[in-house]
């Protein structure tokens, strides 16, 4: 018996880990950027670029909130199909990206000039390899 409470106490604090984990990037992904005025940038560059590379990227979904991505390396979010990369490694620069098929993406790479400023450096067809 003692064991069996060992083993499930052991597995609830395993489990609380990723949650905690999860809360902690959410958290700093709200400081670093005002998620609504991101949208309207994703918007915005979406008008201003419909086709790009013969992708249709009016096509997109994009949802009313964004919500934490559970992807390698982390600080990421999603939004629909729209995925925010904080590179915190390069200082104010972040990829949006949407994989349109299962090893290509288009990037929007973007520089945050403040929490609610963002700024278009340049948009790339990528393709995804996948390491084994």
């Amino acid at each position: 018996m003692r064991a069996l409470l060992s083993f499930l106490l052991l597995a609830a604090v395993v489990q609380a880990a990723p949650a905690d984990y999860e809360r902690k990037i959410v958290k700093e992904m709200n400081e670093r950027y005002d998620f609504p005025v991101l949208t309207t940038f994703l918007k915005q560059v979406i008008h201003d670029h419909p086709v790009f590379e013969g992708v249709s990227l009016t096509a997109t979904r994009i949802d009313a909130s964004w919500r934490f991505e559970p992807v390698d390396p982390p600080r990421r979010m999603r939004n629909g199909d729209w995925v925010v990369w904080d590179q915190k490694d390069q200082e104010g620069h972040f990829d949006l990206y949407f994989k349109f098929d299962p090893t290509h993406s288009v990037t929007i790479e973007a520089k945050r000039l403040a929490r609610d400023r963002f700024e278009l450096v340049a948009l790339s067809l990528d393709e995804w390899v996948k390491m084994q």
